[in-house]
């Protein structure tokens, strides 16, 4: 193991053992770090320069102003570090994406004791990622909910890093900050390929299947509800028994769509893979019926107007082996 990893395990078992995953952290003196930005340690070099400047020439004013800039770095301080403590984080929902996407993870920030804190921003400073990998939360008083983003680059489970919290409001003279892991993850689905068609991989036995409520074939008849309209109502069976009875009807619908891992197209399991997931989303986005086959696992034909089988592909999908 080289000096670097070494290091990085020994800062992951500190910081793990001093600020342990949760699922809401409320930041207090033992999480919260602080030390000067770039532009506070100018203000108090220029403090300093000020300083020498009243002893070099005795000026007494310079002796005031230096005074006061030293006497405002420290409210600064104050300050800066009051404003992150208290503040509480909660996991909320994370959303599952496709690899090469971003995956977007809620966040609920409240303000101790109902108090105003400002400029809190959440996030991986990256210059990679949209607003550096930032997003600034204002808690006012009350729960306030945030979306922070992270780059998803393969399928399966994610598991969200350790979230970084700062702020340098008032002055920006100080960075107060804290590392905490929300103990999220989310379920990234396979990559997207460019599909503009519904490619299926087989078919049902029959190649039919039958579908209540249709207008083939006469199934018999039923009791009568409210939402049932007159013209479906028995009149001759009401006549002869005093039953209000409804004639029910069954109809043949088309074939069943398959996709089967064993014949999709790509040159390795992540390219199938890939290739099932963009057939999901496309016929997801229709009402055809269809059912997928994963090696031993098979789930049976759904669809319409629900997503809920869609995703449930694409889940299987993304823990596929």
């Amino acid at each position: 193991m080289s000096a670097l990893s070494q290091q990085r395990a020994r800062w992951n078992k500190w910081i793990n053992r001093r600020i342990p995953p949760a699922r809401s952290v409320t930041l207090n003196q033992k999480s919260l770090f602080i030390l000067p930005t770039k532009a506070g340690y100018s203000f108090i070099g220029v403090a300093v320069l000020v300083f020498f400047a009243g002893v070099n020439y005795r000026n007494s004013l310079s002796f005031g102003v230096s005074f006061f800039m030293v006497a405002l770095f420290q409210v600064a301080l104050w300050q800066t570090w009051r404003n992150l403590a208290g503040v509480t984080l909660t996991a909320r929902k994370a959303d599952s994406v496709h690899a090469g996407q971003l995956a977007g993870f809620h966040i609920s920030c409240r303000g101790e004791n109902g108090r105003a804190q400002q400029g809190v921003m959440v996030g991986w400073p990256d210059d990679t990622l949209p607003d550096n990998g930032l997003v600034r939360i204002d808690p006012q008083g009350e729960e306030v909910d945030a979306v922070v983003s992270y780059p998803a680059n393969k399928r399966g489970w994610l598991a969200l890093p350790r979230l970084r919290v700062e702020t340098v409001y008032p002055l920006g003279l100080f960075r107060a900050w804290s590392w905490v892991d929300l103990d999220q993850r989310t379920l990234i689905w396979p990559r997207l390929q460019s599909v503009e068609e519904v490619a299926s991989t087989g078919f049902g036995e029959d190649g039919h299947r039958v579908v209540p409520d249709g207008m083939d074939d006469f199934a018999g008849f039923r009791d009568f509800t409210p939402t049932d309209s007159a013209s479906q109502v028995d009149w001759k069976a009401l006549a002869r028994s005093d039953e209000l009875l409804v004639r029910q009807f069954h109809g043949l619908a088309g074939e069943d769509v398959w996709l089967d891992f064993a014949e999709a197209a790509g040159r390795n399991t992540e390219e199938k893979l890939s290739w099932l997931a963009s057939q999901c989303v496309l016929l997801g986005k229709g009402t055809q019926i269809w059912g997928l086959r994963l090696g031993g696992q098979v789930i049976p034909p759904g669809g319409g107007v629900s997503h809920a089988h869609a995703h449930a592909c694409l889940d299987a999908l993304a823990l596929y082996r």
